[in-house]
């Protein structure tokens, strides 16, 4: 009987003692501390006495439970690196850590000085971890990125023809808030900045490369930085821009030298016509310069001046192979041209026994200049007809030749009286005229005046603008 007793009582008696000791297992923490903060994590250390802790924010709280309270605890409180140790009878209740710096508590009883507990608290880089998810024209057809990495930074690749990407978290059981900034290296300038939750939708440019940084928000001065760089489209290499730099360039030199071939070719015609006029105008003074000629020599002969008419016909027959050697040159050398002028100022003095003169400075480049052919042979006439063949023996013509800078002048001047006033406006002169005018049309840079003077003696004037050393 007392046997069943005593084992009645010692079966309640470690009923009371187990649910007592599961009461305080229930109410009560078998922590010392319990340290709080943004992305802490606690791993346990090789002993059982060891806590380590990491964590990603700079500010840790450290909060005693009751079992710290109940015991006598003696606390060893330092930092890590430049901070020294010291001796705290409790523990702090908040603290800041920069990045890479810890601290330390350790936990003594205070009666036998056994360490209880040591708490290592370490505030590490952390940066996020995302993913790049490039997205083509149609978001039903995805790419894939090919990262590749240099000395300097990474590098992500995306495949030609991504219009955008999405930008995700790796883990989702990362819940630290993330901050992201997005860069056109292009323009410098900022397009996507935020915070990223689940996900995060970029439209980008094709072949244009960017700067992703990311960074947590409690740790700011750790970032990430991926370079994106989206490869060009066929038609966006550099071959093909070289290639249609190649083929506009040449369709522009083709197309301006076509222009400039019609337009030359617009010239040369014009040019064409205008010489084929002025020659025109040329051959219209050959009879005319003939048929006085010719006169000449019939009124010799009808006078019996046989050995003058011969004489004559011999300097005409002379000048007359010049002037058609030249009748299809629009132009002539001065001193060609005046060589054929004293010809014909001396077939022209046998008829009529005038003085004359042809003057040429030393400085004038004869051999160099050229004027139109005969342009002189109609105002000689001229001024023979209309002012010395009346006057015989004390007739003068002189013919001056000056220049005066980059002109040239060539004077005409006869000592008679024009008393027939329509010689002014007659057919040699007006053919001259018209002659004058069609070559200042073909050489715009080089044009010719021709001015009269007539009073007790007569000058014609011509002068030639712009006609020395002109290229």
């Amino acid at each position: 009987m007392r046997l069943i007793i005593r084992n009645t009582l010692f079966v309640i008696l470690m009923f009371l003692i187990v649910t007592t000791s599961a009461k305080d297992l229930k109410g009560e923490t078998q922590e010392y501390l319990i340290i709080e903060g943004v992305g802490v994590k606690k791993i346990v250390g090789k002993n059982k006495w060891d806590s380590n802790i990491t964590t990603v924010g700079g500010f840790v709280k450290i909060n005693t439970t009751d079992l710290f309270k109940k015991s006598d605890i003696n606390v060893t409180f330092y930092f890590t690196g430049i901070h020294k140790e010291s001796n705290l009878r409790q523990a702090h209740q908040e603290i800041f850590l920069d990045v890479g710096q810890g601290c330390t508590l350790e936990l003594f009883d205070q009666n036998t000085n056994r360490l209880l507990q040591r708490y290592k608290i370490q505030r590490i880089k952390s940066i996020p971890e995302i993913e790049i998810i490039p997205k083509n024209t149609k978001d039903s057809e995805n790419g894939s990125a090919e990262e590749v990495s240099t000395d300097q930074y990474p590098n992500v690749i995306l495949p030609s023809g991504t219009k955008k990407i999405e930008l995700l978290r790796k883990s989702k059981n990362d819940t630290l808030e993330i901050q992201y900034r997005l860069i056109n290296l292009k323009t410098k300038k900022n397009i996507y900045s935020g915070v990223l939750h689940t996900k995060e939708t970029f439209i980008l440019d094709s072949n244009t490369e960017y700067e992703l940084r990311y960074t947590y928000t409690v740790q700011m001065q750790s970032t990430g930085v991926e370079y994106i760089k989206i490869r060009p489209q066929w038609y966006q290499s550099v071959i093909i821009y070289i290639l249609v730099l190649l083929i506009s360039s040449g369709l522009i030199f083709y197309i301006v030298t076509r222009q400039f071939r019609k337009k030359i070719k617009k010239s040369e015609a014009k040019q064409k016509k205008l010489e084929e006029a002025a020659i025109r105008l040329q051959s219209m003074l050959n009879p005319h310069f003939t048929f006085n000629a010719l006169s000449t020599i019939q009124g010799l002969v009808n006078t019996e001046r046989i050995d003058e008419a011969n004489k004559y016909l011999e300097e005409f027959s002379i000048l007359l192979r010049k002037s058609l050697s030249k009748s299809k040159n629009v132009f002539n050398s001065l001193d060609q041209e005046l060589e054929m002028m004293r010809i014909y100022l001396n077939i022209e003095s046998l008829r009529f026994d005038f003085k004359w003169e042809i003057t040429v400075p030393a400085d004038l480049p004869a051999t160099d200049i050229e004027i139109p052919t005969l342009l002189l042979q109609p105002l000689i006439e001229n001024a023979i007809k209309h002012g010395v063949s009346t006057l015989k023996q004390k007739g003068e013509l002189r013919i001056a030749c000056t220049k005066e800078e980059e002109d040239m002048i060539i004077l005409i001047e006869d000592n008679g009286t024009w008393k027939d006033k329509t010689s002014v406006t007659g057919y040699g002169l007006a053919l001259t005229r018209e002659r004058i005018e069609t070559i200042n049309k073909m050489y715009t840079d080089q044009q010719i005046f021709l001015s009269l003077n007539i009073n007790q003696s007569t000058q014609v004037i011509l002068t030639f603008k712009n006609w020395i050393n002109n290229d």
